[in-house]
């Protein structure tokens, strides 16, 4: 398309060539110049634009392209599950980041109050707004650097999971981002319906590999949500610098059939 592009610009701009010599030979020179001269303005900026376009849109592929070779690419960090989870600790820090029965119970009530008392403050909360409170509460309870919340959309053709809402990361209102079940980490946990581990991530492995921006964590839980018929409706995505617990998983796997009732 580019080469009949340039062919036909060459063409073109050869036969105005040609007709400057006709009209340089003609008594009516003086009348038609200044024609000419516009038709050749008017030429440029058209193949101009014509060529930025098509630049645009090789540029646009190229990218889209690359996005879904990275997406498809299979994490080469370490990904743990539910069965095969170990956290490398020391005894001591084990006693010291483990909590009690009591503990856990408490910061349950603490994360389920806050949820509770901030969407009933509001009128007609969208589900955008649910999801931003969860976060908000979420952060209040565990040492989280960044989060992410993808709601799954069903419609007759396909099934998507689309971002909600962000803790901690900037991304415009207008910019959607979305993963089909499969696709990426987010579309993995979403479809197999097992949560993802992944700890001591390479610097710029989040970025690249997951939905979240530029992140400089090192633990990354990507961890879906499920109501009481154990259907995925969500994916929660987690970071931070701090490792996460069997009883921290636990909890934030448990999370989803006490949050479903909110987005109804």
């Amino acid at each position: 398309m580019i080469a009949f592009l340039l062919l036909m610009t060459w063409a073109v701009f050869r036969q105005i060539g040609r007709l400057r010599e006709i009209i340089s030979n003609s008594p009516l020179q003086e009348q038609f110049t200044g024609i000419t001269d516009r038709l050749e303005y008017l030429l440029i900026v058209l193949f101009s634009a014509i060529f930025l376009t098509f630049a645009g849109l090789i540029v646009f592929k190229f990218f889209k392209i690359r996005k879904e070779e990275i997406y498809n690419e299979f994490p080469q960090a370490e990904v743990l599950e539910t069965s095969d989870l170990k956290v490398e600790s020391s005894e001591s820090e084990i006693k010291k980041d483990d909590l009690t029965e009591d503990e856990i119970k408490s910061r349950e009530e603490k994360i389920t109050g806050c949820l509770k008392k901030q969407i009933k403050s509001l009128k007609s909360p969208s589900p955008k707004d649910i999801s931003k409170i969860i976060l908000s509460c979420l952060s209040k309870s565990f040492e989280i650097t960044q989060a992410e919340i993808f709601l799954k959309v069903k419609t007759q053709d396909e099934e998507k999971f689309i971002l909600s809402a962000t803790y901690a990361i900037f991304i415009p209102e207008e910019k959607i981002i979305e993963f089909e079940p499969g696709e990426g980490l987010i579309g993995q946990a979403g479809k197999s319906g097992n949560h993802r581990y992944l700890r001591d991530l390479p610097d710029g492995y989040l970025n690249v590999k997951s939905g979240l921006g530029a992140a400089d964590a090192a633990n990354l839980l990507i961890l879906p949500w499920k109501n009481q018929h154990n259907e995925v409706f969500a994916v929660l995505e987690i970071a931070s610098f701090k490792l996460f617990k069997d009883t921290d998983i636990t909890f934030l796997e448990e999370l989803g059939e006490k949050i479903k009732d909110f987005y109804e």
